[in-house]
């Protein structure tokens, strides 16, 4: 009757029977499921019991049984007709209600993997006493069937995020490859590659602050977070990322998915210099273009501490201001002003020693600075009428950046000045007709081929324009400086603008140019006035067209 059984009297470490299970959710759970029940090979035992043989199977406790388990709430057997089976039936231990596996905890303390019982079988034997009559004496003998239930996992729980969300920072100088954070970590209650992790950056909502395109993660099997492209703490000061964790169960349509989210930001440096600030100034991303001021001094005497009006002027504000500039960065660098060093220092050249530039700290203010410009000598204006002097505001930090702004003075007679003879006097600066230009050009290179792109003129209100009116260019912003160039036409007052370098279609450019007269007589050699305009330059890509063949 017990076919193929070993027993636990014989001293044998291994179960006698070994079967599997799977967990369930009592949604799930179906007890006439094959899931759920698994084959004793014993045979020949109905529904357990088998009075006419006097065989009885029980399920007992076993010494490694789980306090936790309640075998009769839990288990039972069954017997089912079996095809091809000596006896035709065999018995099943078939779960009662559904099981969980996977415990509460992380760890494996508390999972179900293994549930080890006894089955009892006692047998007792019948005698004959009369015709077709049998008596069932005591229990003569009794045989014990170890039996491990393996209790398998289900897909059947999400990843969990330890500790989430998180935070980070960056610099925001920091190279492409630098790693950001590595601190993203998820686990599972599930078992084998049900509790495995794979993490991804999910693509996110394409605003300005969506980090899905800045940052990488390279490994799935790790939770770190590292720069792919590069940072601008002026242009974005965090990131939002969201993060997935998703366990690897063999069938992909069975895979659970968590998510989280990790905002990080970005780390203002020194990597930016002083700007000047004053309303209605020229501007490219948000930064004064040459910026320039101007004063006047009377000539014979020492004028002392300098007055300035804005460059061009201020509708709102065309009288004074004062020169100040601030870091551009947050860090809120001090600043210094001073004559300008490394270059020419004014123009015409050799008076800077007329001037002393000190350095106040706006009050109220936490980085804004103030020059202030003093006239330590007089000047003559017999010799110079108008001067332009360059000033710098650097930065006391490590990296010392600066910006340079320029003063345009006049020298101013006084009243009774009577020294020199008016008519051979330059009193005026060359004039344009507007402050600002606007030009759009096709892409191409023009290294070759010059490109016309404005003829512009200036005027003089002087008498026979003395000594005739020239151009420069003082500036290009976008480091356009050699792409374009000014070509005579022969004309006095006139001049064009070419570009003679390569230009990409959605460029942009702002040209500054002066003009200004020098007076060539031996008395006034040494005078300048100027005046400047700025040309705003647009580029745009050619259209194609495509012609259709007539038939």
């Amino acid at each position: 009757m017990f076919l193929g059984q070993r027993l636990r009297s014989a001293g044998i470490a291994d179960p006698n029977i070994a079967g599997v299970v799977y967990e369930s959710s009592v949604l799930e759970f179906d007890p006439n499921s094959p899931l759920y029940r698994t084959d004793t090979t014993i045979e020949g035992i109905n529904g357990g019991t088998d009075v006419n043989s006097g065989v009885t199977l029980t399920i007992a406790r076993a010494q490694a049984t789980p306090s936790s388990v309640n075998l009769n709430d839990l288990i039972e057997l069954v017997t089912e007709t079996v095809s091809g089976s000596p006896f035709g039936r065999r018995t099943y231990i078939r779960l009662k209600k559904e099981i969980d596996r996977d415990g509460t905890s992380f760890t494996a303390v508390d999972d179900l993997d293994t549930v080890e019982f006894e089955i009892s079988c006692v047998s007792r034997v019948s005698t004959f006493v009369a015709l077709n009559f049998f008596k069932l004496k005591s229990p003569t003998e009794t045989k014990y069937f170890l039996v491990q239930l393996e209790i398998r996992d289900i897909n059947d729980n999400p990843p969990i995020f330890v500790n989430a969300p998180y935070t980070a920072s960056v610099d925001e100088s920091a190279p492409v490859g630098t790693t950001v954070y590595s601190g993203i970590s998820a686990t599972d209650l599930d078992a084998g590659s049900n509790k495995e992790i794979e993490f991804a950056i999910v693509a996110g909502d394409g605003s300005i602050n969506d980090g899905s395109t800045k940052f990488l993660l390279p490994k799935k099997s790790r939770g770190e977070i590292v720069v792919r492209q590069p940072l601008d703490f002026e242009s974005v000061r965090s990131y939002t990322l969201n993060i997935s964790a998703t366990d690897t169960a063999s069938n992909p349509a069975d895979r659970r998915q968590a998510t989280t989210t990790i905002i990080i930001s970005v780390n203002d440096v020194d990597d930016l210099g002083p700007r000047f600030v004053y309303t209605g100034c020229v501007e490219v991303d948000n930064v004064c273009f040459n910026p320039t001021y101007s004063t006047s001094v009377t000539s014979g005497s020492t004028g002392g501490v300098l007055v300035f009006n804005p460059v061009p002027a201020n509708s709102s504000n065309p009288n004074v201001v004062n020169i100040v500039a601030e870091d551009r960065d947050t860090l809120n660098a001090p600043i210094n002003f001073a004559i300008q060093q490394k270059y020419v220092r004014t123009l015409p050249t050799g008076y800077q020693n007329r001037f002393q530039v000190t350095t106040q700290q706006v009050s109220g203010s936490a980085n804004q600075y103030q020059a202030i410009v003093t006239q330590t000598s007089p000047f003559n204006r017999s010799q110079v009428s108008e001067l332009e002097l360059f000033i710098e505001a650097r930065e006391t930090l490590t990296n010392r950046y600066s910006n340079r702004a320029t003063i345009k003075m006049t020298i101013a007679a006084v009243n009774n000045d009577s020294d020199v003879n008016s008519c051979d006097i330059n009193r005026n600066s060359p004039k344009f007709p507007v402050p600002m230009y606007i030009v759009n050009i096709r892409e191409g290179n023009y290294t070759k081929e010059h490109q016309l792109m404005l003829e512009v003129s200036a005027t003089d209100g002087d008498e026979n324009q003395v000594g005739g009116i020239l151009f420069d260019i003082q500036g290009v912003s976008n480091n356009g400086a050699g792409k374009f160039s000014l070509k005579s036409n022969g004309q006095t007052g006139k001049i064009s603008i070419v570009c003679i370098g390569k230009i990409v279609g959605g460029d942009h450019y702002l040209i500054m140019l002066r003009a200004f007269d020098r007076d060539m007589t031996d008395s006034s050699r040494r005078q300048l006035r100027s005046s400047t305009a700025v040309l705003e330059l647009a580029t745009f890509c050619p259209k194609l067209t495509r012609t259709v063949a007539k038939r």
